[in-house]
């Protein structure tokens, strides 16, 4: 049988998010920012604190589908070390500790 890899796991404690879902809802964590990347938008980041201090980063694309984006929209063009329109719904979302409603999440 086999395992899956967990969406994320803290490396201090150990705990771990089995999918994004999991670790959108956890109250346990304190969204901290976001990080823009200065070479590519896939290695932008979003860090957040998990209870046990340790801040970990997450890939923003990730958490992506938490912006509820209009299938087929045009992607934004990158601009290096801004941060894109769609993360603002995504931060507002791990910040409220819930996930979006009606969201088309897979």
């Amino acid at each position: 049988m086999a395992t899956t890899e967990p969406f994320k796991e803290c490396t201090a404690c150990g705990t771990h998010w089995g999918d994004y879902r999991e670790f959108v809802i956890d109250r346990e964590l304190r969204v901290e920012g976001f990080q823009a990347s200065h070479v590519a938008p896939e290695y932008d980041l979003i860090l957040v604190t998990h209870r046990c201090g340790t801040t970990l980063a997450v890939w923003a694309d990730a958490l992506r589908v938490l912006a509820d984006e209009p299938a087929g929209a045009a992607p934004e063009p990158y601009v290096p070390e801004a941060r894109p329109a769609w993360v603002a719904p995504v931060l507002a979302c791990l910040r409220r500790h819930e996930l979006p409603q009606g969201a088309r999440l897979s």
